[in-house]
């Protein structure tokens, strides 16, 4: 781009002089390539596990594990009416038939 303001170019420089920082760093990462925290047979393990037995997860009082649980089973939020109590939630897995 074409700039004849001094205050201008500088901001120019100094904003490619950044970018070309990112671009090192980047690939300073790439070349030394980034393992992952678990192999995906444990990955895989651990999450059929869960899905073959959410009540475990629930009955261990672990709030993130509930929330997990409750946004498999359930589609939406559970709804509740003051004088009826909850409504009928919309289950995320229904039965085929």
């Amino acid at each position: 781009m074409d700039a004849s303001i001094p205050s201008v170019i500088a901001a120019y420089e100094s904003r490619i002089a950044a970018l070309e920082r990112d671009k090192l760093a980047v690939a300073e990462k790439l070349a030394h390539g980034i393992q992952p925290r678990a192999s995906f047979d444990d990955t895989l393990r651990t999450a059929l596990a869960f899905l073959a037995n959410p009540w475990s997860l629930w009955a261990s009082g672990n709030l993130e594990a509930r929330r997990a649980v409750l946004k498999l089973a359930f589609l939406g939020r559970l709804e509740y009416a003051r004088n009826e109590g909850l409504r009928t939630p919309n289950l995320a897995l229904r039965s085929r038939s």
